[in-house]
């Protein structure tokens, strides 16, 4: 099963250089086999990191918080938050299998919440998602919200979403991964 995994950064996050980002990168390499998507959430200028956001396949909940909780950044107390979410995907594959955004294309990582619903109750608004899902409750019974990526800004990803209820967060993001 598909989870999403959303860290939001606290002020201990470091910026620059440092050995916990290489643990990080050498981590997340372990787990590519089960990787649907990845990257860092920016804030709205673009300058600074301010979380990050993976979309890994585990066997079961538990799983996948042990691949949250292990996580390097998490394990140096650089998120204030944590969030694992079990997701119902709409989205075939990978985001690697996508074309790459043309140049100085801003991208968008969209996060809604929501009361339990029925799983097709909110529709998802047709769009080239790089990844996306419906966010479910831990029994996958009902939605939650919604987690997803696309090759627009955070005002143009909002649009899509201005219609769910709840509440919508959109965030500057960017494809995750070694930079060769």
């Amino acid at each position: 099963m598909r989870f999403v995994v959303f860290g939001r950064d606290s002020d201990a996050f470091e910026q620059d250089e440092s050995d916990v980002h290489e643990a990080h990168q050498s981590y997340m390499d372990g787990w590519l086999p089960r990787m649907f998507g990845r990257g860092p959430i920016g804030t709205p200028d673009g300058e600074l990191h301010a979380g990050s956001v993976h979309i890994i396949e585990a066997d079961d909940l538990s799983m996948a918080r042990e691949f949250a909780f292990k996580e390097p950044y998490q394990c140096a107390g650089w998120y204030t938050e944590v969030l694992v979410r079990p997701m119902r995907s709409i989205v075939e594959g990978t985001m690697w299998d996508r074309p790459a955004p043309a140049a100085g294309q801003v991208s968008s990582f969209v996060w809604a919440t929501w009361s339990a619903r029925p799983i097709d109750e909110v529709p998802v608004p047709v769009a080239e998602w790089l990844f996306a899902g419906q966010l479910l409750s831990e029994n996958l019974l009902s939605t939650v919200g919604f987690a997803g990526a696309i090759d627009l800004s955070p005002k143009e990803a909002a649009e899509l979403a201005r219609d769910w209820p709840g509440a919508v967060e959109v965030h500057r993001w960017e494809r995750g991964g070694r930079r060769d």
